[in-house]
């Protein structure tokens, strides 16, 4: 999970670099397909380290509580954190939108350090 962190950390500094572009780059679908692409990947990374991680942890008989309670906080929590950002969007700009989402990146990374060791 820290490395997905790091890595949407660099996909979202790479998208608010996009701003300070030669103009003809900017007007090109490539870089920020690669920058997309790069992201869906790592996407699947938190994804799939966030529920190894909770197989990992959980015994055989809370193992179904905690995925669906992982799940469900996810889903609240992009409802929320998404309404906010979307005004965020309207205020910053994208840019600087996505300096603020690679700060969060940032807080992912070092809360994921400090996650205990499971198998």
């Amino acid at each position: 999970m820290r490395d997905a962190a790091i890595g949407t950390l660099i996909c979202c500094l790479l998208g608010a670099l996009l701003a300070w572009l030669p103009a003809d780059w900017t007007t090109q679908i490539w870089p920020y397909a690669l920058i997309y692409g790069l992201l869906v990947i790592v996407h699947h990374g938190v994804r799939l380290g966030r529920k190894t991680y909770l197989v990992d942890m959980a015994s055989q008989d809370n193992r179904a509580l905690y995925v669906a309670l992982s799940n469900t906080l996810t889903g609240v929590l992009m409802l929320i954190v998404g309404g906010v950002l979307g005004g965020l969007a309207q205020w910053l700009g994208s840019a600087a939108l996505l300096v603020v989402l690679g700060v969060a990146a940032l807080g992912a990374v070092l809360s994921a350090r400090q996650l205990p060791e499971v198998e």
